[in-house]
């Protein structure tokens, strides 16, 4: 009974330490929304922060929700997510017009896992049991990014 105490208790305390809430404007360095002529959609290029040094967290992927003007989701997408160098990610996406009210980047933000070398050889890698989801707002981007 004290070892199940003594796990619950382990598992709480690396949820609080590691499960600290990231600010979404913290990840968010850049954005340029566009059209070229003759395009149906809008484009977004999002230029992101993968790391926040100071609490350890990390971009892990990302998906978007088409949402239409009666809010229902259209389409569920897992843009790719571009490394150009290190520590930036680059999503990349064309909207049409009509859906950029009311949809939805959605940011996974993970903890850092840690490793540590043992005297044998062999490497011990650990990680908090926690996922952090992030909210973009497109329509806010698109009056912060110009058009």
């Amino acid at each position: 009974m004290r070892n199940i105490l003594f796990g619950i208790f382990a598992v709480l305390a690396n949820h609080g330490f590691a499960c600290e809430e990231s600010d979404v404007d913290s990840f968010v360095r850049d954005v340029k929304v566009y059209q070229h002529q003759g395009q149906a959609c809008t484009s977004f290029q999002i230029l992101l922060s993968e790391f926040i040094e100071t609490k350890n967290r990390y971009i892990d992927s990302a998906y978007l929700n088409i949402i239409d003007e009666s809010n229902k989701v259209v389409a569920e997408v897992s843009p790719e997510l571009e490394r150009p160098g290190f520590g930036n990610v680059l999503l990349s996406m064309c909207i049409s017009k009509r859906y950029i009210e009311n949809s939805r980047v959605f940011l996974n933000v993970k903890p850092r896992p840690s490793v540590k070398l043992n005297g044998n050889g062999a490497v011990t890698t650990g990680s908090a049991l926690c996922l952090e989801t992030q909210e973009l707002i497109l329509s806010k981007l698109v009056k912060g990014g110009g058009e």
